[in-house]
């Protein structure tokens, strides 16, 4: 399309609206409406999926108050390792 010497793009978009029926009433449900076995299942599955999100207990490191022991030998002199 070409207005007095200026080129425009064509427009992309349209001034149309497409309505597309759905469904007027939704049946919402609760968990007495679920049979036995999925109230079950959904219970387990909520631990399951909340006990993966616990933090993990601090184990004790038993050596933590302990030093070092001290060093006997010169380990430089034994192994006859110099810096020059």
């Amino acid at each position: 399309m070409e207005v007095e010497g200026i080129k425009t793009a064509k427009s992309c978009c349209d001034d149309e609206v497409a309505v597309v029926e759905g469904q007027n009433e939704l049946k919402l449900s609760s968990f007495e409406d679920l049979d036995i076995a999925q109230q079950q299942f959904l219970i387990a599955f909520a631990i399951s999926y909340a006990n993966g999100f616990q933090p993990l207990s601090k184990e004790a490191i038993a050596h933590n108050e302990y030093s070092p022991p001290d060093l006997v030998y010169d380990i430089q002199v034994l192994d006859q390792v110099f810096l020059i």
